[in-house]
């Protein structure tokens, strides 16, 4: 809580009220934190959807990262809350030193370092190479495992969605991607902490493949995921702005999987 309140790295005040919440709940370590969403909706008094949208901001900041989900597997899945492990060594000091120490790229949380991306909400249409995902096989362990009994078995719908970007990725690169854990989380925080159904990637990952602009660009969940709201937006406009343009990408990608079977 001391962190949280007085050292923790964070600018937004609705980010940094989910965040003193997350502590709260966490152990002494400030790792299992595992409060519902509702919960914080209502410690900071805003919906979920705000929930959802602060809780990535802290993701994408490194101020919070998925912790052990077996700790919470013997809930039910629509009640089943995600566990977070906060990062106690990322202090207003330490970002101050990152800071001074140079801006010739940022470092994920794999140890690889990529290429800084724009702030959100500035959309660039003429992205170039240097912008595109570089897909890298993943050694880490998942969290998207379910039990502990079968460690191998991944979330049905967790891996139906990275079926359904590799099989994408196959269509433009004809490669194969390797799907490892970081595929797997980011496709278990789209659907748990972003709200979206399997459906919904189905239906705009329709879209992004008939795209020649977005179709080189979108090689990996975690692009998907980073360019989502954007993707949805473009889409709307292209297609008329009708709310069931979703629902008509979702009836081609489906023919097309149908026909792809003759």
């Amino acid at each position: 809580m001391v962190w949280a309140l007085k050292h923790a790295p964070v600018t937004d005040p609705l980010a940094h009220l989910v965040l003193i919440g997350l502590a709260d709940h966490a152990d002494p370590q400030g790792r299992e934190a595992r409060p519902s969403q509702k919960r914080l909706a209502a410690y900071v008094n805003v919906t979920d959807r705000t929930i959802r949208t602060k809780l990535r901001l802290l993701e994408g900041e490194g101020l919070i990262v998925p912790g052990d989900e077996r700790l919470a597997a013997h809930l039910r899945a629509d009640r089943r809350p995600l566990v977070w492990d906060l990062q106690l060594h990322l202090t207003k000091a330490t970002a101050r030193a990152e800071g001074a120490s140079g801006r010739n790229g940022d470092v994920d949380t794999t140890g690889s370092t990529v290429q800084s991306r724009p702030e959100a909400g500035c959309t660039n249409d003429r992205n170039t190479a240097s912008d595109r995902t570089v897909l890298e096989p993943s050694s880490e362990p998942s969290v998207n495992r379910v039990g502990d009994a079968d460690a191998t078995t991944v979330r049905e719908d967790v891996a139906e969605v990275c079926r359904i970007v590799a099989e994408h990725v196959y269509a433009v690169t004809g490669k194969r991607p390797t799907v490892g854990a970081r595929w797997e989380q980011q496709a278990r925080l789209m659907l748990d902490s972003d709200g979206h159904a399997v459906d919904d990637v189905r239906a705009v990952m329709a879209w992004v493949t008939a795209s020649s602009f977005w179709s080189p660009n979108i090689l990996s969940v975690s692009k998907l995921r980073d360019k989502w709201p954007t993707l949805v937006g473009q889409a709307r406009r292209d297609l008329g702005g009708s709310g069931g343009w979703m629902s008509r990408e979702l009836a081609r990608a489906n023919a097309f999987a149908g026909g792809g079977n003759g």
